[in-house]
């Protein structure tokens, strides 16, 4: 993991395979071995934790010879507020909003590169992309705790693709991406499903061109989708509260070839 990942408010993908719920592989003694630092190599996963968020040596107790996704969601849920607030100087703020500066123009909402997991390539700036692998997810650099919100997307091709909302501790995968975990919540137009961890049927199917709106109601808890302007219905209500400086971010999963603007 690169040493200054969570400090973009982005888990890098090395962190996000621990929490993808997937059974480790090979041998259970490796699979507790996570690369924090090309320059130092790998260590165990509370040390890299102790690293990553800079706690005293062997503070964090040993979770057991396998990886326990639960264990290290719990020091995620700690910490992860600490780092929000450092980054406060890099934010752009209003009520219920926040807006990371990526190094981009000011108060610009952006593909946050640090969140990516597969590749995204930017087509045409400031935000046509396209997935370059099999699986692609990013989220934005804006984050919503309070108020309506909404944010668009221009079908560029008509494939599978998950658009919605997602918090910053939902983890991508080359196989999972938004709406795959609890802690966020999709639609996808070509299979007509709406996903959170597990789809269910929902909305019409969509083509190129098509202009779907990813609606997201933190005042009343229920996000809903536009197709063309017009209403798909709520499709997840009763969504978790969050607090500021934690929510939702606007994230897309690409299938390969996909594009959006």
């Amino acid at each position: 993991m690169a040493e200054d990942s969570v400090r973009h408010i982005g888990i890098s993908s090395g962190l996000a395979v621990l929490l993808s719920d997937d059974k480790p592989k090979g041998n259970p003694q490796n699979s507790r071995l996570i690369s924090y630092c090309d320059s130092i190599g790998d260590h165990s996963v509370e040390r890299t934790l102790e690293h990553i968020f800079d706690l005293p040596h062997k503070s964090v107790r040993p979770s057991g010879s396998l990886i326990d996704v639960d264990f290290i969601r719990s020091i995620l849920k700690k910490q992860l507020p600490r780092f929000q607030q450092e980054n406060d100087s890099d934010c752009y703020k209003r009520d219920g909003l926040s807006i990371l500066d990526c190094g981009s123009a000011p108060n610009a909402v952006v593909i946050d590169n640090a969140s990516t997991r597969g590749d995204i390539k930017t087509i045409r700036k400031p935000l046509l992309v396209e997935s370059q692998t099999v699986f692609s997810s990013a989220r934005a650099n804006a984050c919503a705790w309070k108020g309506k919100w909404m944010y668009e997307v221009t079908l560029e091709t008509s494939g599978i693709q998950q658009l919605g909302w997602a918090t910053v501790s939902c983890p991508f995968t080359d196989r999972k991406g938004v709406g795959d975990s609890e802690d966020s919540y999709a639609f996808d137009g070509k299979r007509v499903s709406k996903w959170n961890k597990d789809p269910m049927p929902y909305g019409q199917s969509w083509v190129v061109g098509d202009v779907i709106g990813c609606c997201i109601d933190l005042d009343s808890d229920v996000v809903s989708f536009l197709r063309n302007g017009v209403s798909l219905g709520v499709a997840f209500d009763r969504i978790q509260k969050m607090r500021p400086g934690i929510g939702y971010y606007p994230a897309i999963s690409l299938s390969d070839g996909s594009s959006d603007l």
